[in-house]
């Protein structure tokens, strides 16, 4: 259970008023304008990036306004200076935003995108283009004049003519998908949303060049009020991402990234079941039914498997605190494994004690395992009362080490190592073992370690952050899976 700040109490009725900017906390200020020398302009991506060997990292979802938005990034070289361009696309038809930055070998640093965009107040995608491999986080912060809601993610790679998604709902929550435009031409996209009875239903339409567009799915018709997976297609490379928010205040949120491919295997490292209630959601566009294994892996390194059917063109939602006696009040990652390709994403929920939900986060699977993960940004203490936490679990039978190593804005760094035993989940809540994070953002690298070196047993990493205001535990919360490096 993660109590690490604030006791439990009822929530108070914060207010919120659309269309105020979020406030940045003092220990949380803007990079823009700080030593890196970062400069701010309109336009496309300079030539120089275009035409040099580049890592990318894509965000379909970013917002100002109502929402503040963050981009943390670390440079995961060791050794090189890694030269960056930050892209800022608003909706159409406001123009693109860009940022370059250097970053110097293992270091960090934050863009504040409601900074960069000035007066503008809307809906943002976010495109960062590096010489070097760097990992890219996004954190979207809520309410006014206390936090309530977040959300993380971790960018993806490419952007791709298809996305999967697993979770959608329309009852009680407000669900948005949030598809950007990379290409200097306009995207011509489909959604078919899977329902969970009746027919899929079908919406065409165009998002322009270099832009986001967002759209409202309850307002779609037949959507009004279900149960929904998604996919969505286009004539050319898009990205997309799915928010949803629960009540008309968004009391409670969650955004996460799509897939761009199905796959027969899926790996999660967080879960947990005791103050939270912990959903595995699983989608089968395809047209052959699957069966598909759940294992969970606990702390102690035991294992315990479930199988589901998934018929062809469905969704199925799986509340893992009920799978079993064993799940009902644990840490637990989990491995999916499928007969046929499909989607599988978890989310977490959580309540007082007596009380309805106030806060959620969601996260898509892994569809591989690594030896080098990394965060872009956490954060600990400040007025948002922040906890960050790391979460690895080992996909092998073979017991491994993992070293986690923190970064700070101010160059200071630290590391320690962890045993991780056969199917072992592990949780590092970073200011027990890290002190000096606290009043800092930082980015992490976990190294799962043999001979000292990385190549050990392969982990899966994921990530969280609360912000316990208001004295109550999470009152804002999101999770991401981390950034795979190696």
């Amino acid at each position: 259970m993660r109590r690490s700040r604030a006791a439990q109490s009822t929530r108070a009725g914060y207010p919120c008023t659309a269309g105020t900017r979020g406030r940045v906390p003092p220990w949380h200020g803007a990079v823009v304008g700080a030593a890196v020398g970062l400069m701010m302009m309109t336009g496309r991506i300079a030539p120089a990036y275009a035409q040099a060997p580049s890592f990318q990292q894509h965000f379909a979802e970013g917002a100002t306004g109502f929402y503040h938005t963050d981009i943390g990034l670390l440079n995961t070289s060791e050794t090189e200076v890694a030269e960056v361009l930050v892209t800022l696309n608003p909706e159409a038809p406001a123009e693109p935003v860009t940022v370059p930055l250097t970053l110097e070998p293992r270091a960090r640093q934050t863009v504040d995108v409601n900074e960069a965009m000035g007066d503008y107040a809307g809906g943002v995608s976010i495109h960062v283009v590096s010489d070097q491999p760097v990992a890219a986080t996004r954190q979207m912060r809520w309410g006014t004049p206390l936090t309530y809601g977040s959300t993380l993610e971790s960018g993806v790679p490419e952007a791709a003519t298809t996305w999967y998604f697993a979770e959608g709902a329309t009852y009680s929550f407000n669900l948005f998908y949030l598809i950007a435009n990379p290409n200097d031409a306009d995207a011509n996209v489909t959604i078919q949303y899977l329902r969970a009875s009746g027919e899929p239903v079908t919406q065409d339409l165009v998002v322009a060049a270099r832009s986001r567009r967002t759209i409202w799915a309850n307002a779609v018709p037949g959507l009004a009020t279900a149960e929904v997976a998604a996919v969505i297609s286009a004539d050319q490379p898009i990205v997309a991402e799915r928010a949803m928010y629960l009540g008309s205040r968004f009391e409670a949120g969650t955004a996460s990234r799509g897939a761009s491919a199905l796959s027969s295997e899926w790996f999660f490292a967080e879960g947990e079941t005791s103050f939270f209630d912990t959903f595995l959601l699983l989608g089968n566009p395809g047209a052959a039914p699957a069966s598909v294994t759940v294992t969970y892996q606990l702390p102690d390194g035991s294992t315990l498997a479930k199988v589901h059917d998934l018929p062809a063109a469905s969704r199925r939602t799986i509340l893992v605190d009920q799978e079993d006696l064993e799940l009902a009040a644990t840490a637990v990652a989990m491995r999916v494994s499928s007969s046929v390709p499909i989607i599988a994403e978890r989310a977490l929920w959580w309540a007082a004690a007596t009380g309805s939900w106030y806060e959620a986060h969601a996260t898509l699977g892994a569809t591989q395992t690594g030896t080098v993960w990394a965060i872009g940004e956490g954060a600990s203490g400040g007025p948002d009362a922040e906890d960050t936490y790391v979460l690895a679990a080992n996909a092998s039978a073979d017991p491994g080490e993992v070293r986690v190593t923190v970064i700070r804005d101010d160059g200071a760094t630290a590391q320690q190592g962890f045993a991780l035993a056969g199917h072992q989940r592990l949780t590092v809540y970073l200011l027990e073992y890290f002190p000096g994070v606290e009043g800092h953002r930082f980015s992490v690298v976990v190294e799962s370690l043999a001979n000292g070196e990385p190549s050990g047993v392969p982990i899966t990493v994921e990530y969280v952050r609360y912000q316990s205001t208001g004295g109550l535990f999470g009152n804002a919360g999101g999770a991401a899976l981390a950034t795979r490096i190696q």
